[in-house]
């Protein structure tokens, strides 16, 4: 039987990470959670980080890439293989991705995530969305450009085999109420266990061809949620209240701010570049 844990933490840290700034992170997490959790830490650095961070947090699972993927649909594969070893490993209810740069500043910050996908079964992510900490609309030009140009236009032809695969995303998203570009800021957001199955059970984790597309790994994995995956015909427990919930599509998360939060700004901060 898997271990259980409510919250499964992922943490990809590439070329360059600051290895204070990953401490940072990982204890400001420990320090305001009161859930059991589960640490990954995704070694993409080519420099031996996970190695170094051992031995001051040995209850952290470490992979490490054999080369770096870096940013991009390569952070994508890289945290598809995390999201992989989670479901393998691990029986959870949410997925928390933390940038090394992010830091949880306010108590229990999985409760509002956890609530929310409780009273709405149908959300596969939850984070900042369409607007920014001031209440600005987001620019979403440059990935509506990629998007539109790999799924409507002649320039489908440049990629055409990861094209495809855009393409069927695209449709069925469309289909849904889906803006091109759209998406969840990635630095810090939750992930629902049943979406994450869901993309393992249709393949869409480090997809060779979705690794070759020129989007970010917010763009994917928001295009993918509101591309509505169809479940598998059973159902699947969650961990905190011991339930069951019955197969449901997925779409992102309507609204302002970091849509789990009361007060974004109170719990979640991006760390300072120097010290």
């Amino acid at each position: 039987m898997k271990p259980c844990y409510d919250v499964v933490v992922v943490i990809p840290a590439g070329p360059g990470t600051n290895i204070a700034f990953l401490k940072d992170t990982i204890d400001s997490y420990r320090f305001y959670s009161r859930c059991s959790s589960k640490i990954i830490l995704i070694d993409d650095s080519a420099c031996g980080l996970g190695k170094q961070l051992a031995p001051d947090y040995p209850d952290v699972d470490i992979l490490v890439s054999k080369k770096p993927l870096g940013v991009w649909a390569g952070l994508y594969v890289t945290l598809s293989r995390a999201f992989k070893h989670a479901l393998s490993h691990y029986q959870f209810q949410l997925l928390f991705k933390m940038d090394t740069d992010a830091l949880v500043i306010g108590h229990e910050p999985e409760n509002e995530a956890a609530q929310l996908l409780k009273s709405n079964s149908q959300m596969g992510i939850a984070g900042q969305y369409k607007f920014d900490y001031h209440g600005r609309l987001w620019d979403t030009g440059w990935p509506r450009d990629r998007v539109l140009n790999g799924a409507t236009t002649w320039r489908f032809v440049r990629r055409p085999l990861p094209n495809i695969v855009l393409r069927k995303l695209y449709v069925k998203a469309v289909k849904n109420g889906y803006d091109a570009g759209e998406s969840v800021f990635g630095g810090a957001c939750f992930y629902n266990y049943h979406f994450l199955h869901a993309l393992q059970e249709h393949k869409l984790l480090a997809h060779p061809l979705v690794g070759r597309l020129n989007l970010g790994e917010d763009h994917l994995f928001s295009l993918m949620a509101k591309a509505h995956l169809p479940w598998p015909g059973k159902n699947y427990p969650l961990h905190r209240n011991s339930c069951t919930t019955k197969a449901v599509r997925l779409f992102t998360p309507q609204g302002r701010g970091r849509v789990w939060m009361k007060k974004p700004s109170v719990l979640f901060s991006k760390q300072k570049e120097t010290r």
